[in-house]
């Protein structure tokens, strides 16, 4: 028996947020987790039941089971950054507003923005690759996935860059633009890569990119905060 949604066909849009569309999961569908496999109406977080596969599932079924926990490892650099940020002794700010001198030297400060901004990337690609059984999984009861719906996904995703353009904004206040664009602006070209992936439906491609960024922009937060330099590239000549 073929699984359903292994393969959909339908040319017609169900409402905003579910565009039908055809899947086929990267390790089959008989017996394989990630494949979600099951008859029936789709139950959502919230929100009436539906029949057709919502769009955005289409990362998570592209990915190997073991593919999807490389890629949530590649967010572990932001808790490591975090870790020898808070521990560090100093934190050399050019701050040139008086008033957040006291937040931009500080550790603890770059420290816990650092480590929310890992653990909202986590728990955002958690929902984006269905890893989480108790909320994106099926009931082990039933077969009948709970899948988020689009206004959370939407949340979720709106979250996780809200996070990311405020760390980049503290980066600019605390330490210049110059410093701030000059480290991160390599690892950004990895995101829009990522970016453009995802929207082509190259979901192996978008996995592997947006993983680079993780690990790139990791490192550029590091060198930002704890290195008092701006990135510069010498000549081989």
């Amino acid at each position: 028996r073929e699984c359903w949604p292994c393969r959909l066909r339908c040319a017609a849009t169900t409402g905003i947020g579910y565009q039908p569309m055809d899947i086929r999961p990267a390790n089959g569908c008989a017996g394989a987790a990630s494949s979600h496999a099951f008859d029936g109406p789709i139950l959502l977080s919230d929100g009436p039941p539906v029949n057709v596969a919502p769009k955005w599932l289409g990362v998570s079924h592209a990915l190997a089971d073991h593919t999807k926990w490389v890629f949530i490892l590649t967010n572990a650099p932001y808790l490591w950054v975090a870790s020898l940020i808070i521990t560090s002794a100093s934190v050399p700010t050019s701050c040139a507003w008086h008033c957040l001198m006291g937040a931009c030297a500080s550790p603890a400060f770059h420290g816990a923005m650092i480590l929310g901004l890992g653990m909202v990337s986590i728990y955002w690609h958690g929902a984006q690759l269905q890893l989480v059984p108790p909320l994106y999984c099926p009931s082990p009861e039933t077969g009948v996935p709970r899948l988020q719906s689009a206004r959370w996904q939407q949340r979720l995703i709106t979250g996780d860059i809200a996070c990311s353009v405020l760390t980049f904004m503290t980066g600019v206040c605390c330490f210049g633009l110059a410093r701030t664009v000059s480290w991160i602006a390599p690892a950004l070209v990895l995101f829009a890569g990522g970016s453009i992936s995802k929207r082509q439906k190259q979901y192996r491609r978008y996995a592997f990119l947006h993983g680079l960024w993780h690990l790139a922009s990791a490192l550029a937060i590091y060198r930002i905060v704890l290195s008092g330099t701006n990135l510069s590239i010498d000549p081989w000549w």
